[in-house]
Protein backbone atom coordinates (compact mmCIF):
# COMPACT_ATOMS: atom_id res chain seq x y z
CA UNK A 1 0.00 0.00 0.00
CA UNK A 2 2.93 2.36 0.67
CA UNK A 3 4.14 2.01 -2.91
CA UNK A 4 0.71 2.89 -4.29
CA UNK A 5 0.54 6.00 -2.10
CA UNK A 6 4.17 7.16 -2.40
CA UNK A 7 5.68 5.58 -5.54
CA UNK A 8 9.35 4.67 -5.58
CA UNK A 9 9.25 2.13 -8.43
CA UNK A 10 9.85 3.80 -11.76
CA UNK A 11 9.36 2.66 -15.31
CA UNK A 12 6.96 1.24 -17.81
CA UNK A 13 7.57 -2.47 -18.09
CA UNK A 14 6.70 -4.79 -20.97
CA UNK A 15 5.91 -7.59 -18.53
CA UNK A 16 4.85 -7.41 -14.89
CA UNK A 17 4.66 -10.74 -13.03
CA UNK A 18 2.55 -11.17 -9.90
CA UNK A 19 2.91 -14.59 -8.28
CA UNK A 20 1.10 -15.91 -5.25
CA UNK A 21 -0.04 -12.48 -4.01
CA UNK A 22 -3.81 -12.86 -4.00
CA UNK A 23 -5.30 -14.19 -0.79
CA UNK A 24 -8.16 -13.07 1.42
CA UNK A 25 -6.33 -9.70 1.64
CA UNK A 26 -8.79 -7.98 -0.68
CA UNK A 27 -8.18 -4.66 1.08
CA UNK A 28 -4.73 -4.54 -0.58
CA UNK A 29 -6.02 -5.29 -4.08
CA UNK A 30 -6.72 -1.65 -4.96
CA UNK A 31 -3.07 -0.83 -4.19
CA UNK A 32 -1.91 -3.72 -6.37
CA UNK A 33 -4.26 -2.53 -9.12
CA UNK A 34 -2.77 0.98 -8.95
CA UNK A 35 0.76 -0.44 -9.21
CA UNK A 36 -0.11 -2.55 -12.23
CA UNK A 37 -1.80 0.38 -13.95
CA UNK A 38 1.29 2.51 -13.37
CA UNK A 39 4.03 -0.03 -14.09
CA UNK A 40 2.77 -1.94 -17.14
CA UNK A 41 3.26 -0.05 -20.38
CA UNK A 42 0.59 0.05 -23.07
CA UNK A 43 1.17 -2.98 -25.26
CA UNK A 44 2.72 -4.86 -22.35
CA UNK A 45 1.31 -7.70 -20.29
CA UNK A 46 0.51 -8.51 -16.70
CA UNK A 47 0.95 -12.17 -15.77
CA UNK A 48 -0.92 -13.25 -12.64
CA UNK A 49 -0.12 -16.69 -11.22
CA UNK A 50 -1.71 -18.38 -8.25
CA UNK A 51 -2.10 -21.81 -6.72
CA UNK A 52 -5.29 -23.60 -7.78
CA UNK A 53 -6.58 -23.49 -4.20
CA UNK A 54 -6.60 -19.67 -4.48
CA UNK A 55 -8.24 -19.63 -7.92
CA UNK A 56 -11.31 -17.84 -6.57
CA UNK A 57 -9.12 -14.86 -5.57
CA UNK A 58 -7.36 -14.82 -8.94
CA UNK A 59 -10.70 -14.79 -10.74
CA UNK A 60 -12.06 -11.98 -8.54
CA UNK A 61 -8.94 -9.85 -9.03
CA UNK A 62 -9.01 -10.51 -12.79
CA UNK A 63 -12.60 -9.26 -12.85
CA UNK A 64 -11.54 -6.15 -10.90
CA UNK A 65 -8.79 -5.48 -13.44
CA UNK A 66 -11.11 -5.88 -16.44
CA UNK A 67 -13.54 -3.44 -14.83
CA UNK A 68 -10.81 -0.75 -15.00
CA UNK A 69 -10.01 -1.44 -18.65
CA UNK A 70 -7.53 -4.32 -18.69
CA UNK A 71 -8.21 -7.00 -21.31
CA UNK A 72 -8.08 -10.70 -20.51
CA UNK A 73 -5.72 -12.23 -23.09
CA UNK A 74 -5.34 -15.75 -21.74
CA UNK A 75 -6.37 -17.94 -18.84
CA UNK A 76 -4.85 -21.34 -18.20
CA UNK A 77 -5.01 -23.70 -15.29
CA UNK A 78 -3.70 -27.09 -14.34
CA UNK A 79 -2.47 -29.43 -17.03
CA UNK A 80 1.21 -28.86 -17.80
CA UNK A 81 1.21 -26.05 -15.22
CA UNK A 82 0.43 -28.41 -12.34
CA UNK A 83 -1.67 -26.94 -9.55
CA UNK A 84 -1.33 -23.38 -10.87
CA UNK A 85 -3.68 -20.88 -12.51
CA UNK A 86 -2.27 -18.24 -14.84
CA UNK A 87 -3.97 -15.17 -16.24
CA UNK A 88 -2.45 -12.77 -18.76
CA UNK A 89 -3.90 -9.27 -19.01
CA UNK A 90 -3.21 -6.34 -21.30
CA UNK A 91 -3.44 -2.80 -19.88
CA UNK A 92 -5.91 -0.24 -21.20
CA UNK A 93 -5.07 2.05 -24.10
CA UNK A 94 -2.36 4.64 -23.55
CA UNK A 95 -3.18 7.54 -21.28
CA UNK A 96 -1.95 11.10 -21.73
CA UNK A 97 0.95 10.29 -19.39
CA UNK A 98 1.89 7.26 -21.51
CA UNK A 99 1.69 9.28 -24.72
CA UNK A 100 4.27 11.72 -23.32
CA UNK A 101 6.56 8.94 -22.10
CA UNK A 102 10.00 8.99 -23.70
CA UNK A 103 10.27 5.20 -23.36
CA UNK A 104 12.90 5.34 -20.65
CA UNK A 105 12.46 2.71 -17.93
Amino acid sequence: EKEAQMPTLLGNFDLVVVCDCLYENRDSWSSLQQLLQRLCRHGGSVLLASAMLRQVFLEAFTEQMTEVGFTLLKKQQGGPLGDVCVVILSPPAATTTDANDDGAP
